[in-house]
């Protein structure tokens, strides 16, 4: 009795499996074969928050259709450019779309993130039919992880601007956000992907090796791991965790949109853009600031406006022949003794304005002895100069 019960019991397992394999089969054989050589659908994204849209690959044909994934599964078959976000399956959907033409697909869109509820400590600020995603702490425990995970809708409004100000957490932006206000994020990451439809970023310091940002978004590139302007003649924000000996500033870059602040950063020498020009445009700032590096290379002839450093040593290459804007040197916890060099082509200095403040000025941000000295040696102008703060060491 009990063998014929053991047969039964493994008859009826043999036949899950073979029906389990013949299933498998089955949903294999519905899965179109991916075929390099059709063109893929491009510009995937969400306008409106409400509807995920692409743009047809050329030589469109009247038989074509889509194929929808979400994080890798298929989700749905339509034959317009179009689907509807609120179908997606999961909180936080990374879409792709692909061609279907003849029982073949074409290879994965460029993927767009879409995120259907976000985390409940956000705060969102409706006005002018969109809405602002807000999270701000002015004091963090020590212990503090918090994910932060913003929603690309709220209450039928598109969510297309963030203010968010975190530390040592998991943050997480849909794509559809178009402007970042002010971006602090100080939970290291090796790669902050930034949203895919961003036009407008001011305040972005974050932990991380490097950033990342579509190739299709029209107004930012990364190169090197940081972030420009598409024209790259704006540095807009520096990783603060890049891992690198060091780093020359491409020569295409104008201005600096941002303060380099390196946190955990391997850089120990920065080299400055040799056609930097601070005063390029009337709107923008003339200030910004370089910490946590060992060195910083000044270009000849360049306008720096007005640059606060914490370097140990600061180089002004040979072939400036006039130096303009003001250059201060602070002491911090990391470095504490710090040198200027000058180099012997420089005659003359251009007051600052207002009048009356020097173009070298230190300042100590720390309790302790700093020292702050400036070398200009086989120059014959220095002794006309009265262009630095007294307390410097000046060695001709």
């Amino acid at each position: 009795m009990k063998r014929k019960t053991l047969e039964k019991k493994l008859l009826r397992a043999m036949a899950a499996i073979g029906a389990a394999a013949i299933l498998f089969a089955c949903l294999a054989g519905c899965t179109p074969e991916v075929d390099e050589a059709l063109p893929s659908p491009s510009r995937l994204m969400c306008a409106d928050g409400l509807t995920l849209t692409w743009q047809a690959p050329e030589g469109k044909q009247e038989t074509d259709e889509y194929i929808v994934k979400s994080n890798g599964k298929e989700v749905a078959r339509v034959s317009e450019e179009k689907f509807t976000a609120s179908e997606l399956p999961d909180d936080v959907n990374e879409v792709t779309v692909s061609l279907l033409r003849d029982g073949r697909q074409s290879k994965d869109c460029e993927a767009f993130v879409y995120i259907l509820r976000g985390s409940d400590n956000v705060t969102y600020l409706v006005e002018g039919g969109k809405a602002k995603a807000r999270f701000y702490r002015l004091d963090f425990p020590a212990d503090y992880a918090e994910d932060v995970v913003v929603q690309s809708v709220y209450k039928g409004f598109p969510v297309n601007e963030v203010y968010i100000f975190i530390k040592n957490s998991k943050l997480v932006l849909p794509d559809n956000i178009e402007i970042i206000s002010t971006l602090s994020f100080s939970g290291s990451v090796k790669e902050f992907v930034l949203p895919k439809n961003l036009k407008e970023a001011t305040g972005i310091e974050t932990s991380c090796e490097a950033f990342k940002i579509s190739e299709e978004n029209e107004n930012f590139r990364v190169e090197d791991g940081v972030l420009y302007s598409k024209d790259m003649q704006r540095l807009e924000a520096f990783p603060a965790c890049k891992q690198a000996k060091e780093y020359d500033m491409p020569d295409s870059v104008k201005f600096i949109n941002c303060s380099i602040i390196s946190e955990d950063c391997s850089v120990d020498r920065i080299t400055l853009s040799k056609n930097l020009d601070m005063n390029c445009a009337p709107e923008d700032s003339n200030s910004f600031m370089i910490f946590g590096f060992s060195e910083i290379i000044i270009a000849a002839n360049i306008d720096i406006g007005a640059c606060l450093t914490d370097a140990e040593k600061v180089v002004i290459e040979e072939g400036v022949t006039a130096f303009t804007g003001l250059l201060g040197i602070a002491s911090t916890a990391d470095f504490l003794d710090h040198t200027i060099i000058l180099p012997t082509t420089l005659q003359t200095m251009q007051k600052t304005i207002p009048d009356g403040i020097p173009n070298f000025m230190h300042i100590s941000l720390v309790e302790g002895t700093s020292t702050f000295t400036i070398i200009a040696e086989n120059n014959e102008y220095i002794s006309s100069w009265q262009q630095w703060q007294e307390g410097f060491t000046v060695i001709t």
